[in-house]
């Protein structure tokens, strides 16, 4: 059986799903999920996720926002910072 990465999706959109997504990737042969922050909610959910199951990656960011941001974009740099993932 191959070895599949899916290198970008948003777990966090499916939270009452992601069992059932990571198992069904499972048997479909993909072994790494890297699941994408773009706030801080996402990004922390994304870190939850990763120690959660052994399959998921985390990988932490902020969206590019055509608007100002309702969050402290150096916060969230300094959390991604000290989350090295």
């Amino acid at each position: 059986m191959s070895h599949f990465i899916d290198a970008h999706c948003h777990l966090d959109y499916f939270e009452d799903k992601v069992s059932a997504i990571i198992k069904a990737a499972g048997e479909a042969g993909v072994k790494t999920i890297i699941t994408n922050g773009t706030d801080p909610i996402s990004n922390r959910k994304s870190l939850e996720l990763a120690a959660t199951y052994p399959s998921v990656k985390a990988a932490l960011g902020i969206y590019p926002f055509e608007q100002k941001p309702d969050f402290d974009i150096d916060a969230v740099l300094v959390f991604i910072d000290n989350n090295r993932v």
